[in-house]
């Protein structure tokens, strides 16, 4: 395969499945079904000449059928142009889960990535559209619709006009809306903010600031006298302590060393 999802169960489908390489070099946009069953789909795709380059099952994981760098047969002449990706799921028996979505997210910001293919909802029949669509789409009314079978799957809640009735009911079942899937699409193109450098040495204090006699400490934090500490040695001077680390610590750090009573340790806030 020369595009793989990554992390991706690799189950290729037989060698009958109707596919070729992407008119132009690649794919225009996603197109997302379900596929009203709970198990396993790709022994019926197999069996009926029909293909998906992915699935996402209940759990969340993804399933790669067909290298993504070929179209295959998922939505008649839609197929040509758009990846497709089946979810398991039967609204009512076997809904859509967030894991599922979650997943899938992450697939569809992989494929826009992969292949330039904007991370923006692309509703309606087009052919040629760029950007996330659903099956349903495809019944867009007043346009030569490439679905003469009447599909309405989807996986997000109902966001177009053209389905009504029992079946925009049964998408509604979902647990998300279009705007939460594309959100979260480009939150999984967003890259993780840099981790902060680590300090400088020259940004730490001298050693010698910090090493102070312990009972200079107690009278620096208005500490009644202690006897048995008088002539008390310097603090040793690998006892290195920041000043992001505080008083509070530090004195722990002292009681730890025999160098300052537990009595005398600050209370944290």
């Amino acid at each position: 395969m020369n595009k793989v999802y990554p992390g991706a169960i690799i189950e290729p489908l037989p060698s009958k499945c109707d596919m070729g390489p992407w008119g132009g070099g690649q794919p225009l946009s996603i197109l997302n079904h379900y596929t009203v069953g709970c198990g396993d789909p790709s022994g019926t795709l197999a069996a009926e000449g029909l293909g998906v380059q992915f699935y996402v099952d209940r759990a969340g994981k993804v399933h790669q059928l067909i290298d993504a760098a070929h179209w295959c047969w998922h939505a008649y002449e839609m197929s040509h142009h758009a990846v497709g990706i089946e979810h398991v799921a039967y609204p009512g028996t076997c809904d859509l889960t967030v894991p599922q979505l979650e997943a899938s997210a992450k697939l569809n910001a992989w494929l826009c990535k992969t292949f330039g293919i904007p991370a923006v909802r692309a509703p309606g029949a087009s052919l040629y559209k760029r950007g996330i669509g659903s099956h349903n789409d495809g019944l867009e009314p007043g346009h030569n619709t490439w679905d003469p079978n009447g599909h309405y799957d989807g996986i997000w809640k109902a966001d177009v006009a053209w389905v009504q009735g029992g079946e925009r009911t049964l998408l509604n079942r979902s647990p998300w809306t279009a705007g939460q899937f594309i959100t979260a699409v480009k939150a999984a193109l967003t890259p993780a903010p840099p981790l902060p450098p680590p300090p400088k040495e020259d940004d730490m204090p001298d050693t010698a600031d910090l090493s102070i006699r312990a009972g200079e400490y107690d009278a620096q934090k208005g500490l009644p006298p202690n006897p048995a500490r008088a002539g008390d040695p310097k603090i040793p001077t690998d006892f290195v302590v920041y000043y992001a680390i505080g008083y509070n610590r530090m004195a722990a750090a002292m009681v730890g060393l025999g160098q300052l009573s537990p009595g005398y340790c600050p209370v944290p806030k």
